[in-house]
């Protein structure tokens, strides 16, 4: 699990599956998927999402990139997709957390 999570921070920039992350290590994917619950609570897409949200968190802080880009560059090609996702798991919508952030700049 471990060796994943550091080929999807190396990589969460790209389109990528449970099962070419699964290739990359050298393991089945139904063996990974398995992995990620048992280690992590989590599925595999679930902690691909913390990676990438992660990244768009600090893209925010530290860019003035609109949010279409910083979708683009943290690995997702539809921006509405990207803001349903954020606001699920942030709470709040991804204005409110650039503004927020900025307050700390």
């Amino acid at each position: 699990v471990e060796q994943c999570i550091r080929y999807l921070e190396g990589h969460y920039t790209e389109s990528i599956t449970l099962e070419t992350a699964a290739d990359k290590i050298g393991i089945s994917s139904f063996y990974l998927s398995r992995l990620f619950k048992q280690e992590r609570k989590k599925t595999f897409v679930e902690v691909l999402t913390d990676i990438r949200l992660a990244a768009s968190l600090d893209l925010m802080w530290k860019s003035n990139e609109s949010f279409q880009r910083i979708a683009e560059q943290v690995g997702y090609d539809n921006v509405s997709y990207f803001y349903k996702l954020f606001k699920k798991r942030m709470t709040l919508p991804a204005s409110e957390v650039r503004t927020e952030l900025r307050k700390f700049l």
